[in-house]
């Protein structure tokens, strides 16, 4: 909103060049919804000038609000905007590195939530952000905290508020010259060390402001940039789906376990999951087993670097200020990963992928089971078709955000006030993912595994596994250990935006009617994305052809692999008995197109991929029909030096047009003076998409046993379409009232509606069509007879143009009482009536080849509008310093804050359409499909909603010293629908986490100090659900460093 500037501007006192460079100093910071006049304040190392200056913030703000100042950013060893949030009552944070992959832990926060819901809109100086993430809004842990001068958490809405925060919306404040009128110079260097990783890494930030006048004006300029470094390491074990073992199984023609000897089977349609009973099960009992096991270790290198920079100028009388700012934001992360494990998919479980129990072992390895007949230890062994894999992954993922602005701000008479705001974004997200599994073949693969502690122990039992040699076959010897498969995957998005608002502001005078204001907005976004989706998946050498599983056997390209020791795996006493594993170095993941050239010319990459069809291609999308080729090397599939084919590429774009009015009112003069606003609002968003429906090939083995239908269908072509998506228009209603029922107690009402826009990721017009069998054989690896019934899948992802905002109604009810300068008791109750939930559901729909006129209906799993419901909650906090107490005593402080939500009432439903998918035999005909119904629960929670959260901080503040430790807890909660791997719901389970520093003035000017986070080492654990009754299995622990730091701070 305009502000008058015949009134002093609301200023921050800088006290360093970055968040946190000196502790506690702060003024009041400059809000885009604060129309208070706060008097500049500037104290240095006061953590009470920090909590005066957050709850004058509060205090005076027009709706419910809660603010970080610069000094809270950087009290405590949060290196992310994201973890300095977590402190905020209502606010929690993702520690997965993505919501639908929980196998992977985040070191640091990865996305925030405000009273449990993800819905949270991200604005940088109250205008809107933007990037080429998958969320398309910012990514708060990419955003260096010490770019920033404070961060607003708006948890109620406003009329002159850009649209899109059912949540809440964060706005980041960067800092300016204004804030300050003096000339500043600051700088911080830091080092950080992770005990885990046993690396040291640099933390570095500088900052240059100044103010000149003239008899033209006042100048300000402002600089500031940020470089930080951070290396950790990750390490996780646990296990997968829990599947139901008895002996109503159906036996078919027989496999083989480990040792060679023959068992019996399970057909597809069996009443349970899993092979037959295992030896002395009761008759008609059903115990569960595991599906898998993994153990995970990752190498982290994160990288960010800021750099911001403003011109300011106010003229002679006041009347005018311009405000031009460039910011720019890049960070990188690379993970280095190796898995060791089985891997199948999760709803894939039959007669060749079983994990079995055995009993043909020694008296301290027999099977044990709990009170539910849940496994907790034995011998596990796997079925022929179900390798385990020791996998070499490398991630890297680099993204940057450019944000250029400009701002004025007229008083163009005493009562009317002008802003204008012009404002161009351009950001890009690339990203590259590799892996290459070696293979151990099930006969070297038995393990023993205990679950009966705290910690998962594994014992791996083959001494094979790590001094490879031969297993006798029908056909030959062969390797226990080769090179067998690969997967190369590329992301290459870029997004912009413009955007333009303005705003006018007339007051109406000293009565209770204050000020009447209005404007509009209009932005205009682009994003297009390049994602090949995982589509390179393929095998370097055949392990069910003997002669070419020779050519990767490790004893013949030895040189080829490295052999790791996992003494310390998870941070030890894990691993019994042998630890030293084989793995593909990880320099060919990391080089990983010139590794297949290699391979294919030394020949140990002679997967045979069939001749080549005439647009260039195999019939699994290989252009040299003997080896597995990289992306990039794909000649007549992608562009030349690229790795993208053209249905990979998909192009959105969103406009939106926005108006608003607004009315603020007041009374100072009655006993409980009050204060409000109401307004409405109008939004009008229209979407368009162009992308790609991608048919699939019918290649490879066993393809010629498929119908012809199906072969004409899956030809692997593909046709582009435009498409005029969603156009949706509303008007939002606001209304908030704050009542000082006493001088220091205010009751705040709050009332509105408000949206959340789909990302533009997930309205892609985009189908990609799949198509999955298993081929039946004349013994374990002889040669194809057939398909196995049942097996065929024709399915696919999609994303959806058409989806709508969420729609919500807002209410909230806050009593605050301000006790002292610092101290301060607040409770907030909540409520929020949810429409038209972005919910992943499986759907059918009928897909014709563009090519051959074929039509199949296919079984698509994408995001929709589907589900109604409310939330409701409350939060409670507290702040205070004990002044009162005597001498060294009165140092002492507390925060501490609580939050509740019972989201039981918003309903999950799934339609019995939605339920089923579609599965074909050989023949065409459809049947039940395990991909898209298998494990899809209904009534689950949103994903991220936890019942309670909590922090506590304890506070020390005397003479030169300064001490912060603070408790973060969350209670359980939904981390992802289904998992991509086990097509399950996964839970993380609660977890508290421990961080806290110390700072200690040696001048008015310096400070050293330490930091330490993770202090109590916390370990997050996940769980999967079984059924629908909410039966949640064990799954994946992580770890991850404490992290330490020692930094010093100057100002001058």
């Amino acid at each position: 909103m305009p502000r008058k500037f015949n009134q002093k501007l609301l200023s921050i006192a800088v006290c360093g060049a970055v968040c946190g460079l000196l502790p506690g100093q702060l003024a009041a910071q400059a809000s885009h919804t604060d129309d208070a006049l706060v008097e500049e304040v500037v104290v240095y190392g006061d953590m009470r000038a920090t909590l005066q200056s957050a709850q004058d913030l509060k205090r005076d703000a027009d709706t419910v609000k809660d603010v970080i100042t610069a000094s809270d950013i950087g009290a405590l060893p949060d290196k992310s905007v994201t973890e300095a949030l977590q402190r905020v009552p209502g606010v929690s944070i993702e520690r997965f590195a993505a919501s639908d992959d929980p196998n992977h832990y985040a070191d640091e926060g990865t996305g925030v939530l405000v009273r449990g819901l993800d819905r949270v809109r991200s604005e940088i100086n109250g205008r809107d952000s933007f990037s080429a993430t998958p969320s398309g809004g910012l990514n708060f842990e990419d955003i260096s905290p010490e770019l920033l001068g404070a961060v607003e958490v708006v948890k109620n809405q406003t009329a002159d508020m850009i649209a899109g925060g059912i949540a809440g919306t964060v706005n980041l404040v960067t800092r300016k010259p204004f804030d300050t009128n003096e000339q500043l110079i600051a700088g911080t260097v830091k080092t950080n060390y992770g005990d885990f990783r046993e690396e040291s890494t640099p933390t570095a930030s500088g900052l240059f402001s100044d103010v000149w006048e003239t008899d033209a004006g006042d100048f300000g300029f402002l600089v500031s940039a940020s470089h930080s470094e951070l290396a950790t390491r990750g390490d996780g074990i646990g296990v997968a789906n829990f599947y139901s073992r008895g002996d109503a199984h159906i036996n078919v023609p027989p496999g083989w376990d480990s040792t060679g000897t023959v068992i019996g089977g399970t057909a597809p349609d069996s009443p349970l999951e899993g092979p037959v009973a295992f030896p002395d099960q009761p008759a008609g009992s059903v115990y569960y087993t595991p599906g898998q096991y993994s153990l995970r270790s990752a190498e982290n290198d994160r990288e960010r670097t800021g750099f911001a920079t403003s011109l300011q100028w106010r003229s002679p009388n006041d009347s005018v200020i311009t405000t031009l700012e460039y910011l720019r934001s890049e960070a990188s992360l690379v993970w280095r990963e190796n898995v060791i494990g089985p891997q199948a998919q999760g709803f894939a479980q039959g007669q060749w992928w079983d994990s079995r129990v055995r009993t043909d072992v020694s008296e301290d390895m027999m099977p044990t089971w709990d009170e539910n007949n849940m496994f907790t230890s034995g011998v596990i062994s796997f079925g022929p078709e179900m390798p385990m894999h020791l996998s070499s992954r490398y991630n890297e993922t680099e993204t940057s955000v450019e944000d250029l602005s400009f701002n004025i701000e007229w008083q163009a008479t005493e009562r009317l006030n002008v802003g204008l705001d012009i404002q161009r974004v351009d950001a890009t997200e690339e990203m590259i993912n590799n892996g290459i599994n070696a293979r151990a073949q099930h006969s070297v693969s038995d393990v023993y595994l205990d679950l009966r502690g705290s910690r998962p122990s594994i014992e791996f039992l083959s001494d094979r596994l790590f001094e490879p040699d031969y297993t006798p076959n029908w056909d030959g010897p062969r390797p226990d250990v080769l090179l067998a498969t690969a997967l190369d995957t590329a992301v290459d998005s870029d997004a912009s935006m413009n955007a333009v608002k303005l705003d006018l502001e007339y007051e109406l005078g000293d009565g209770w009617a204050r000020t009447l204001s209005g404007g509009v907005y209009r932005s205009d976004k682009d994003l297009t994305v390049r994602d090949s989706e995982y589509s390179n998946w393929g095998a370097v050498n055949t392990p069910w052809n003997t002669a070419i599983s020779m050519n990767g056997d490790y004893n013949a390209i030895s040189d080829e692999f490295e052999r790791q020791n996992w003494s310390d795996f998870y941070q030890g006493g894990i691993l019994d008995g042998r630890d030293d594993f084989l793995f593909i170095k990880m320099a060919s993941a990391q080089d990983f197109a010139s590794f297949m050239r290699r391979a294919c010319e030394e020949g140990f990459n002679t997967a045979p991929y069939g001749e080549t069809n005439p647009g260039g291609a195999s019939p699994v999308g290989q252009s040299n029909p003997n080896c597995y080729q990289a992306m990039v090397d794909m000649a007549g599939r992608v562009a030349p030096g690229s790795p993208f084919a053209p249905h990979d590429i998909t192009s959105t774009n969103e406009k939106r047009q926005e108006a608003y009015v607004r009315f603020d009112f007041a009374d100072d003069t009655l006993e409980m003076p009050y204060r409000g606003n109401f307004g409405l609002r109008y939004v009008s968003y229209q979407l368009a998409s162009s992308g790609y429906v991608v048919m699939p090939l019918a290649g490879g083995e066993g393809a010629d046993f498929l119908s012809e239908n199906l072969q004409a269908f899956a030809d692997g072509q593909g046709a582009v379409s435009t498409v005029d998506g969603t156009d949706y228009s509303t008007v939002l209603p606001s209304f908030n009232l704050a009542v000082n029922v006493k001088e220091d107690v205010i009751v705040r009402v709050g009332a509105s509606q408000s949206l959340y826009f789909p990302n533009l990721q997930d309205t892609r017009n985009s189908r990609i069509v799949t198509l999955e069998y298993e081929v039946q054989r004349d013994g374990e690896n002889g040669p194809i007879t057939g398909i196995t019934p049942g097996s065929v899948q024709i399915n696919g992802t999609a994303r959806n143009p058409f989806l709508e905002p969420e729609e919500a109604l807002n209410l909230d009810l806050t009593t605050e009482w301000y006790f002292s300068d610092t101290g301060s008791l607040a409770l907030a109750l909540f409520r929020k009536d949810i429409d038209n939930l972005f919910r992943e559901r499986p759907f059918l729909a009928d897909v014709t080849n563009p090519r051959t006129g074929v039509t199949e209906s296919v079984s698509f799993n994408g995001p929709a509008n589907d589900g109604e419901g409310s939330i409701q909650g409350f939060e409670i906090s507290y702040s205070q310093f004990f002044d009162n107490l005597p001498g060294a005593w009165s140092g002492l402080g507390v925060q501490l804050n609580y939050t509740y939500i019972d989201q039981k009432d918003l309903n999950d439903p799934m339609s019995d359409e939605q339920m089923g998918a579609v599965r074909f035999d050989t023949n065409g005909n459809p049947i039940y499909d395990g991909r898209n119904s298998f494990r899809a629960f209904t009534d689950l929670p949103l994903p991220g909603y936890s019942d309670e959260s909590y922090n506590i901080v304890g506070m020390y503040e005397y003479a030169d010293l300064s001490v912060r430790l603070a408790y973060n807890w969350r209670s359980d909660y939904l981390v992802t629908r289904r998992d991509s791997n086990e097509f399950a719901p996964v839970y993380a389970k609660a977890a508290g986490f421990l961080d806290g520093s110390a700072y200690y003035n040696i001048t008015d000017n310096i400070q050293i100090g330490l930091e330490a986070s993770n202090i109590l080492n916390t370990e997050t654990r996940t769980e999967l659900q079984l059924d629908q009754e909410g039966t949640r299995t064990d799954s994946l622990n992580f770890v991850t460093d404490r992290r330490y730091a020692l930094g010093l701070r100057a100002k001058f």
